[in-house]
């Protein structure tokens, strides 16, 4: 519990309400193994599949260079001062000419509402009058019996202020490198380090403004498909205000922290997954807690239960993230169908799963 809340009343449950509120906890972590299931048989697998099929930065890699001054024709990268084909200034930097400009713009507002216990507290915020407290039950074990507890929160009814945007705009016109024309759209990844913001008051009333942009006054490259010098698309289609060596090293930076994050997260899927399956055991042995004189018995081993299924399923999620990722690199060598990668992996799944212990039975038998 909290520092910023406190009980409110607390009620010793019957034997009889103490079995059926456990009851009730059980059939709901059935429903939790389906998210288990999904999680461990689909997500999981889905996420380390995504972390080492991305090819974005082995792609770039492969552009080869094109003098501007000519029409260009393949997956190529020009670096070149860019021309405008229309004009188009920057909204906030009306000096400027820009090839891209993202633009936000905020005011600043102020909110009524109600804030409950630490968040009332959060610098900035003014209490006005005290709400009803926000109140929740929960089921606890104090001094060998289940017991209902009612939670509170103290409330007051205040007043902040906050940003909020009122205005965007996002800005790619056309423009040429030389003999090139870009035609860049909202897949293009643009990859600028440019930023002007800004704040400002009219009639007491706070704005803010920032605009990340590239503009026509240094090299830019871009990176895509060309046809007969047309450029509007590109597997990646990048356009930066960094030279060639620099874009693609940002790009495999991002690609690796891109891998990381979906490995971490598939494996907390099938870490989670697993615990989810398994967690109808402790709760079922938790169901015996509301036994009279063996209840303390039971709700020990519930605890103990609960370090086991964690540690079983922290042991296997390692186990399954290292494998998929040594299985889903040996893949990659030669395969970039999802399908054919889900049918080879679940192969190598069900022979790990039957054939495996199958041959160790063979072996123990022939007394090897």
């Amino acid at each position: 519990m909290s520092s910023d809340e406190y009980v409110k009343s607390r009620r010793v449950l019957n034997p009889l309400e103490s079995t059926g509120h456990r009851g009730k906890k059980f059939l709901s972590s059935l429903i939790g193994i389906i998210i288990g299931l999904t999680l461990f048989f689909g997500v999981g697998p889905y996420l380390i599949y995504k972390s080492e099929f991305q090819y974005t930065a082995q792609n770039f890699a492969k552009a080869t260079l094109t003098d501007s001054s000519l029409m260009a024709n393949g997956y190529i990268y020009i670096y070149d001062i860019p021309t405008l084909i229309t004009d188009n200034p920057c909204m906030i930097l009306t000096e400027k000419q820009c090839i891209y400009y993202d633009y936000q713009k905020e005011q600043e507002v102020e909110k009524t509402g109600v804030k409950c216990g630490s968040d009332a507290d959060t610098p900035g915020v003014i209490k006005i009058s005290q709400a009803p407290d926000e109140c929740r039950k929960e089921f606890v074990r104090e001094g060998g019996k289940d017991v209902e507890r009612e939670v509170c929160k103290k409330c007051w009814n205040a007043k902040w202020k906050e940003w909020e945007k009122i205005d965007t705009k996002l800005s790619i016109p056309e423009f040429k490198l030389g003999m090139n024309i870009v035609n860049s759209n909202t897949l293009t990844t643009f990859m600028s380090d440019y930023y002007s913001t800004g704040e400002y008051k009219i009639e007491n009333q706070n704005y803010r403004e920032s605009v990340n942009y590239i503009d026509t006054s240094n090299n830019v490259l871009v990176v895509g498909n060309a046809n007969n010098g047309i450029i509007t698309s590109g597997n990646p289609f990048v356009i930066s205000n960094k030279n060639y060596e620099a874009t693609k090293e940002i790009i495999k930076q991002k690609q690796k922290t891109s891998t990381f994050i979906l490995k971490l997260l598939g494996f907390f899927c099938f870490l989670f997954g697993v615990y989810l399956i398994l967690q109808p055991i402790k709760t079922f042995i938790e169901i015996f807690g509301g036994i009279p004189i063996l209840g303390n018995l039971f709700v020990g081993l519930g605890g103990l239960t609960g370090f086991l299924l964690f540690g079983i399923s922290l042991l296997l999620a390692l186990v399954l993230t290292t494998v998929l990722t040594i299985l889903f690199k040996i893949l990659r060598l030669f395969v970039d169908n999802i399908l054919v990668v889900f049918i080879v992996s679940s192969i190598v799944g069900a022979l790990i799963i039957f054939v495996v212990p199958l041959l160790f039975r063979k072996k123990k038998s022939s007394g090897i």
